[in-house]
């Protein structure tokens, strides 16, 4: 099954928006993948769903922040946020390896310290990132949020707090499928 993908604004992406997307999907964002494209009017969102191997979400991730820096982004302007502590670790390991200057807002210590203002990409769970926004948002691990009834609704307002903290290009990532994940694949393919 191909990767899906919501589209808002695909003018990031390309000169020639819609062809470009179609024809290359969204290699001239992150690398190799498959693209549906769907336009809404000024926020990208790129919904990959079918991954299933978290190593392969936060490699994704890792090849995204590469690949918009290479764009001429600055660091500043990216953050991965994320829906739990293992995705946040992985993630600032893969970073530290790669040499992208980056906060990994881990603890109360780094929270306290935090100055958007510096050069780096932000890495903080999507708790944490309530009040803040960045152009560009990458999202881990969406299919690790619990989607048990009694914690559904919770989870989704949660998901939707990560979400609004993109003011440009949002990226949603999932190694799992749940039903948010599901919903979003649904509404990707729907549009």
């Amino acid at each position: 099954m191909p990767n899906q993908f919501i589209t808002r604004n695909p003018a990031l992406v390309s000169a020639s928006p819609a062809l470009a997307f179609r024809e290359k999907g969204a290699r001239q964002f992150c690398g190799s993948i498959t693209a549906t494209p769907v336009r809404f009017s000024t926020l990208h969102i790129l919904l990959p769903v079918t991954t299933f191997i978290p190593k392969v979400e936060i490699a994704y991730a890792l090849k995204c922040l590469t690949k918009w820096r290479q764009q001429g982004i600055p660091w500043g302007d990216m953050a991965v946020v994320y829906a739990e502590g293992s995705q946040g670790h992985k993630m600032a390991s893969q970073l530290r390896a790669a040499g992208i200057p980056h906060t990994w807002l881990a603890s109360k210590q780094y929270k306290s310290t935090y100055n958007p203002g510096n050069e780096q990409v932000t890495v903080l769970t999507i708790h944490s990132s309530k009040g803040l926004e960045f152009p560009r948002v990458i999202m881990l691990g969406i299919g690790q949020l619990n989607d048990s009834e009694a914690r559904q609704a919770k989870n989704a307002r949660l998901l939707y707090v990560g979400m609004t903290r993109a003011q440009e290009c949002l990226l949603i990532t999932t190694s799992a499928k749940n039903a948010f994940s599901r919903k979003l694949l649904e509404v990707a393919q729907s549009v």
